[in-house]
């Protein structure tokens, strides 16, 4: 199990410390616009506008697979795509288990299989990483990537549950959090599509107790 789970997005987290990021927290990059429509201690219902972003797979276990997927990403926006154009850094960044799609086939209409046991076990070989872009950035506007192993992705406008928390993100925490949300979502009665992820918002030099880390599911809406 590794120490810091993020500790292979340093070169994002060197940019992002330019907007203001310290060992204390603070600000960071551009996120995706969402209102809040609910918040209960720690857990948020978010409204998400569109938004997009670029992913990519690696079949590998996680501490291999971030590194190998952020170098990919990385040189993707700075400037590894058909203009040669640079892109800003936004946050977060999303870390997704092999198996669980962001963009769900039903859009939204029908939940996914869940998986409630080991859903971020970061043994497990597999992962999909992933950079938002920033706003008025889509599908059709953005430059293709050079490596077709990078898909770009219009995210639609989705109701998303959510739990902050802090500390270094590691197998246990994350679970933790994954099932208090789970367990809370189940109290309000509401329904997910079990596409859990993690969002990683801070450098690895932010004090643990300061860091910004969340789970995040996105919601089914009754028709």
């Amino acid at each position: 199990m590794q120490t810091h789970i993020l500790a292979s997005f340093m070169a994002f987290f060197i940019s992002i410390s330019m907007s203001g990021c310290s060992m204390f927290g603070g600000p960071a990059a551009e996120e995706p616009l969402f209102t809040v429509v609910t918040e209960q201690d720690n857990f948020q219902i978010r409204n998400y506008e569109t938004y997009t972003i670029a992913e990519t797979v690696v079949d590998e276990t996680f501490h291999s697979a971030t590194q190998t997927a952020f170098n990919r990403l990385f040189d993707y926006i700075s400037g590894a795509n058909k203009n040669a154009s640079k892109i800003e850094m936004t946050a977060p960044v999303l870390v997704i288990p092999q198996g669980i799609a962001m963009i769900s086939s039903t859009q939204s209409n029908q939940s996914q299989p869940t998986q409630e046991s080991g859903i971020m076990d970061q043994s497990q070989q597999g992962w999909t990483i992933a950079f938002v872009l920033p706003q008025g950035m889509n599908t059709s506007n953005s430059p293709k990537p050079l490596d077709t192993r990078i898909r770009l992705i219009d995210v639609p406008e989705r109701q998303v549950a959510t739990l902050q928390f802090s500390g270094r993100l590691r197998t246990a925490p994350v679970e933790l959090h994954r099932a208090k949300l789970a367990a809370w979502l189940d109290g309000q009665g509401m329904d997910h599509q079990g596409d859990w992820r993690v969002a990683g918002y801070n450098p690895p030099w932010t004090l643990p107790a300061l860091r910004r880390n969340e789970i995040q599911v996105t919601l089914i809406q009754s028709s």
